[in-house]
């Protein structure tokens, strides 16, 4: 299923424990947003008036274009607009909202949150992954790339989060536990579709912009 056939209303449901998708999920949001569906940047200024969940996503969204905006911070401090269990910011949030035909209206609960979760997971090439078509540390590379707490799992940048330093930013687990989570996910095709070299044959597609671009240290 390709990233822009998801349908937003189909996606607005609970997540089955029992899928990969929730395990995976599960595993990032631990990383990224280890508060919950209300998370935020802790050193966000201003905070948000009232627990996310409980926001309207044009709510959210307005919140985060003034926690966003350096003139609210101290020079040399970090800025970020990190939002919920999957520390969305500001740029993603937008194209999450036009990805996902949103009207700003929706709650910007915990089943929106999910959606928004697995819509970047599709982007990341979860479904090639899934599939079996996608090697591991290619698919966790694509992961990392959107999100900052998790490292890339090849390469020169392997072990460390792909905005190492950038704004505070490193990953918060091991490449090693990192590898293991996603080889260890249910429900997971065999590879059948991967060079002798590891390499895949389909490059999985990343977020851009990353959801991390403009987070704290963690």
């Amino acid at each position: 299923m390709c990233a822009t056939c998801f349908d937003a209303r189909k996606l607005r449901s609970s997540l089955d424990p029992a899928s990969p998708e929730h395990a995976l999920l599960s595993f990032i949001g631990s990383q990224e947003g280890p508060g919950g569906y209300d998370d935020f940047f802790r050193a966000a200024n201003p905070r948000p008036p009232r627990p996310l969940t409980t926001m309207k996503v044009r709510e959210v969204r307005a919140w985060q274009r003034q926690a966003a905006n350096r003139a609210n911070y101290r020079r040399g401090t970090p800025v970020s607009s990190a939002a919920g269990r999957y520390q969305i910011v500001s740029g993603t949030m937008d194209h999450l909202i036009d990805a996902l035909a949103l009207t700003g209206e929706e709650l910007f609960d915990a089943k929106l949150q999910d959606a928004m979760g697995l819509y970047l997971l599709s982007e990341a090439g979860w479904e090639e992954f899934k599939g079996g078509r996608v090697a591991t540390a290619h698919f966790g590379d694509a992961l990392a790339r959107v999100w900052a707490a998790l490292p890339a799992l090849s390469g020169p940048k392997k072990g460390r989060s792909w905005y190492h330093n950038f704004n505070g930013n490193r990953a918060t687990v091991s490449a090693s536990e990192f590898h293991g989570v996603l080889a260890g996910l249910p429900g997971l095709g065999k590879p059948k579709a991967v060079k002798a070299n590891g390499a895949p044959t389909r490059v999985a597609r990343s977020t851009e912009p990353v959801p991390e671009a403009e987070a704290g240290p963690r």
